[in-house]
């Protein structure tokens, strides 16, 4: 079924694709030779393959030798297909072209292209994302707290399609986004499975009408089909009774090897027990574990865990500009390309964030100490661009000088 992605342009070369939305953060693939011995062996030692494996993904690398212009023709993501399917080869090729054929399609390589999609403002209401904090295994956490989601206010502001596509958005930063530079550079190893946190506290019967159900259903036979074996194991918590209800509709379309990985934990006493035996609680959000203070890595910006009623208006969150501090100072400066398209300053309207070390926060909520230091700025000053910028980056870096002088009260918001 087409989801209709917003993209007006001819699909370009996915290989050209790749190098520009994804390249930087998947360095586990080589475009020049994706195949080569170097990229074969790492994959071998990821997965620890058995020789009997090593020599399914060859042939297959040999089945596959026509797919020369996709990216996700490479050992890291054929073996998940050869692994999701048990050692299947005919099985394991049917289904990964089937999922190129996906992609080309709905164009979906270019997903994360901020000149082709965007989710819309509002879905950071719908707390989901990886977190910086790894499991007990070192593998990455992905926490949906799909309970205290307005997903029935989503679905009637924007519709069926655009809650496919920002499901499709999510997935395809799970699986290629800009975190797993950071990721690998601290593990020592790609990105290899997951470990999944579904919140439900607060499910309500209206998340549960037959449009949310419907998309559920199909979002679940995506995530099987097209990115298989991501999940280690999925651990809901805090269900209700109702949750029940929505399970059984959504379990005809779960794989018997999906149905295996996932854990239930129904009382909402006990669940950071659970959760503690696979994860230090700390690398949760505190809206899950009241210990926690866990964040979501840089490419899920500005989440709003707590969920909640969607506003009723939408929200500017195109302009951005980092600041990067070390041993609280400013060392530099970097205006950021706007995600929506802008070419410069003046084309967009994302508001300011400040990186401390890897934590990235919004002006509007990063305060140094004491009280507040607002400034005013008018819409009209704000498509000026540049300028604004400028009277911004002063302000900010003489609230810091003052801090470095001893000036404890310091501080800086907008």
């Amino acid at each position: 079924m087409a989801l209709h992605l917003p993209i007006n342009t001819v699909l370009p070369n996915k290989a050209t694709a790749a190098k520009e939305t994804s390249s930087e953060a998947c360095t586990t693939t080589q475009f020049e030779n994706p195949w080569s011995d170097a990229n074969l062996e790492r994959c071998h030692q990821l997965w620890n393959l058995l020789p009997d494996e090593i020599m399914q993904l060859k042939l297959l690398q040999a089945h596959l030798s026509d797919v020369r212009d996709s990216f996700e023709n490479n050992p890291f993501d054929v073996v998940r297909f050869l692994r999701e399917n048990k050692g299947n080869l005919n099985i394991a090729e049917k289904k990964f072209r089937s999922m190129l054929d996906w992609r080309h399609k709905h164009q979906v390589d270019c997903m994360l292209d901020p000149n082709e999609y965007r989710p819309p403002s509002l879905y950071r209401y719908f707390p989901a994302g990886v977190l910086e904090g790894v499991d007990k295994e070192g593998d990455p956490i992905h926490c949906e707290r799909t309970g205290d989601a307005d997903s029935s206010g989503l679905l009637s502001r924007y519709g069926r399609d655009e809650m496919l596509k920002q499901a499709i958005w999510i997935r395809e930063i799970q699986s290629r986004g800009k975190w797993h530079q950071d990721y690998e550079k601290r593990q020592g190893h790609p990105i290899k499975q997951f470990t999944v946190v579904l919140d439900m506290k607060g499910l309500k019967a209206r998340n549960m009408g037959p449009g949310l159900i419907s998309v559920s259903q199909e979002v679940s036979r995506i995530v099987q089909d097209f990115y298989p074996y991501y999940a280690k194991r999925i651990i809901i918590i805090r269900a209700p009774a109702l949750f029940q209800v929505a399970f059984n509709a959504i379990k005809p379309f779960l794989d018997e090897s999906m149905r295996d990985k996932i854990v239930v934990s129904g009382g909402h006493r006990d669940h950071c027990k659970v959760l503690e035996k696979y994860m230090d609680l700390k690398v949760l959000p505190p809206e899950i574990c009241p210990s926690g203070d866990g964040k979501a890595v840089a490419d899920f910006p500005n989440v709003v865990w707590e969920g909640g009623k969607i506003p009723d208006h939408e929200e500017d969150l195109s302009l951005q500009q980092v600041v990067t501090l070390q041993a609280d100072s400013v060392i530099g400066v970097e205006v950021a390309q706007a995600i929506s398209g802008g070419t410069n300053v003046s084309d967009t309207d994302r508001p300011l964030a400040v990186t401390v070390g890897h934590v990235s926060k919004p002006l509007e909520t990063f305060l140094l100490q004491g009280g507040t230091q607002s400034l005013d700025v008018s819409s009209e000053e704000r498509r000026k661009g540049s300028n604004w910028v400028q009277r911004q980056l002063e302000l900010f870096q003489a609230t810091f000088s003052s801090f470095e002088a001893g000036d404890s009260s310091a501080s800086y918001a907008i």
